[in-house]
């Protein structure tokens, strides 16, 4: 963040940023904390910001992510939903 913002960009196209916050073996409630702290990080930016869509990753539950790192279709609407506010 700190090079970026020393950089002083046009804009900032953030297209996976808020996966690294919403993802990963956490409680529910960290998750939502780290998504707000992410977005408060977005916001230190005076440019235009795009910023990627969360992904439901239930297909890789397994595989790349375990279970409780996943987001499922009924863990996937307020993220996203809260990314997009």
């Amino acid at each position: 963040m700190r090079r970026a913002l020393e950089a002083e960009p046009t804009a900032v196209l953030a297209v996976d940023f808020l996966f690294w916050f919403a993802y990963g073996e956490k409680p529910e409630s960290r998750r939502a904390e780290d998504l707000e702290g992410a977005l408060k990080l977005l916001e230190k930016f005076d440019v235009p910001v795009v910023v990627g869509t969360l992904p439901n990753m239930k297909e890789s539950v397994g595989k790349m992510l375990r279970f409780r790192g996943a987001r499922t279709p009924r863990r996937a609407d307020a993220p996203t939903a809260r990314a997009a506010a």
